[in-house]
């Protein structure tokens, strides 16, 4: 895994996907894309929050976040002291069609997470880049996982919304 994840790589769908025409089943994977990035958002915002697994903030991160206009500290009031929630992009790049989105249609399936030349503000590195390099933990950062794999929910969900246009185009034909 790089920037994202592709999720073609379930056998059982890949075997009935290639029984179907692509176009038909174009709307579904697009499905799975928006419900997959929907959730990791969600996850995305608790962890920032402190309610996940990822580890907490340095004090001298929380105090550099401190600094600054007393204007700046008043709109980040709330976020100041948010896991990887500084500035709003990598939670922002998580939208379909942001700066720093992957969303890419595949002929059996969906690609998404962090991609493309955007850079963070502030940096020379792109949003996925930096999205990478706290997901994995590089350096000095601790990791602080930002995508998983699907989960038992999202695949039941991926199945039933498979089974449900393979029906349809048979239904059709």
């Amino acid at each position: 895994m790089r920037n994202g994840f592709d999720l073609r790589r379930f056998d059982k769908f890949v075997r009935q996907v290639n029984k179907a025409p692509r176009k038909k089943l174009e709307p579904t994977f697009r499905m799975w894309g928006v419900r997959y990035l929907s959730d990791t958002k969600r996850r995305f915002i608790k962890n920032s929050k402190g309610g996940g697994d990822w580890p907490p903030l340095k004090q001298a991160t929380v105090r550099r976040r401190r600094r600054g206009t007393a204007r700046a500290q008043r709109r980040r009031r709330v976020l100041r002291a948010a896991i990887l929630w500084n500035t709003g992009t990598m939670l922002h790049a998580l939208d379909v069609g942001a700066p720093g989105n992957l969303f890419k249609m595949l002929k059996d399936g969906v690609r998404v997470g962090f991609g493309g030349p955007a850079k963070h503000p502030g940096s020379t590195a792109t949003i996925a880049d930096i999205a990478r390099f706290h997901n994995a933990g590089e350096g000095r950062l601790p990791k602080r996982q930002i995508l998983f794999w699907p989960d038992a929910k999202m695949i039941k969900f991926m199945r039933s919304t498979l089974a449900k246009a393979i029906d349809k185009i048979g239904n059709e034909t």
